[in-house]
């Protein structure tokens, strides 16, 4: 090369840069061709599988909400079975209460009628 002094120009650096240019190029990918009825399953195949991911999504979203729904119900019923709950719990009492009323006023009618028939 004209103009270039040789112990200014370094022919080592030089060399080691075009060997690491040319290793990047060959490890660059090739284009790959794949045949035209292939390249068809392919997608046909991948059209497949987007709509079977799309019905499974589909149907999870619709278990969820399913699930959520039972779940609101379920909550429900509890708080009925509560209130039903406390409702007999109340009867039971009153029940109690009336049995308790119906012994006193059957001692108080024997110990009447007692006393009547010593007259």
């Amino acid at each position: 090369v004209r103009g270039i002094k040789p112990e200014s120009y370094n022919f080592y650096e030089t060399e080691k840069r075009a060997r690491s240019f040319f290793m990047k190029l060959s490890n660059t990918p090739k284009s790959i061709t794949i045949p035209y009825e292939e390249a068809v399953k392919n997608i046909t195949y991948i059209k497949e599988v987007e709509k079977y991911k799309a019905d499974y999504e589909k149907n999870l979203s619709d278990a969820l909400e399913n699930c959520e729904r039972e779940k609101n119900e379920k909550n429900i019923i509890k708080e009925e079975l509560t209130v039903y709950k406390d409702k007999l719990a109340q009867k039971e009492s009153k029940f109690s209460q009336l049995l308790v009323d119906l012994a006193q006023t059957r001692n108080k009618y024997q110990h009447l009628s007692q006393e009547f028939q010593k007259q």
